[in-house]
């Protein structure tokens, strides 16, 4: 029996990889990143009968996150539509497309006999709906380090089957996949982050 995590933490080797044609690219690093966080944006409808509540149907729309770098990844923001390299040097362009990507990063646990380990996540169906802000403060007594947080969002991917197509469970519905975390015990998990796996039910 495997052990039990007890805890989770550190964010390490950021990188994505851009949709292109119906394919993924290769990943390329964000550079150092310092904090990733996650939300589902979902709502719950309340079916009432005979006086009670009698169903309670879940409608899970999209996936919110933030992703905190150290500096500004000047690829990403090429590929996601929002700069340019001119003949003169990079210039800031209007974003008028959402680019769809995959998000993978790293996290560190410790399970309950002090054993630590890597996690790999990969996150599905992502697009960068709006450039970071930025801010660079003036040092005083310290340096002042500046961060980049990036709004992400993330609409998932149909689960495969073996096969290659969408799967479809016993009820007819197809299943949709936010995204998926490997750790040693899983199969595929040395190469996980190589490049891009889409989720899939075994053969």
């Amino acid at each position: 029996m495997e052990n039990k995590e007890l805890v989770r933490f550190n964010i390490k080797n950021a990188k994505y990889a851009v949709k292109t044609s119906g394919t993924y690219g290769s990943f390329v690093s964000f550079g150092t990143s310092k904090k990733f966080a996650a939300s589902i944006d979902s709502a719950t409808k309340d079916i009432y009968g005979d006086g009670r509540r009698v169903l309670g149907l879940v409608n899970e729309r999209k996936k919110t996150m933030e992703l905190t770098l150290n500096t500004l990844c000047e690829a990403y923001e090429i590929a996601m539509g929002r700069k340019l390299q001119t003949a003169q040097g990079l210039a800031e362009i209007k974003q008028v497309i959402n680019v769809e990507h995959v998000i993978y990063f790293e996290t560190e646990a410790v399970d309950e006999d002090g054993k630590k380990y890597t996690a790999k996540t990969m996150v599905y169906g992502v697009i960068s709906p709006k450039r970071p802000e930025e801010e660079y403060n003036q040092n005083t007594d310290d340096i002042n380090e500046s961060e980049f947080v990036y709004s992400l969002e993330g609409s998932g991917v149909p689960l495969q089957t073996a096969g290659g197509t969408d799967y479809v469970d016993a009820n007819g519905n197809t299943v949709m996949v936010w995204q998926m975390t490997l750790t040693p015990s899983d199969s595929g998990y040395e190469s996980f982050g190589s490049t891009v796996v889409m989720p899939s039910m075994p053969a």
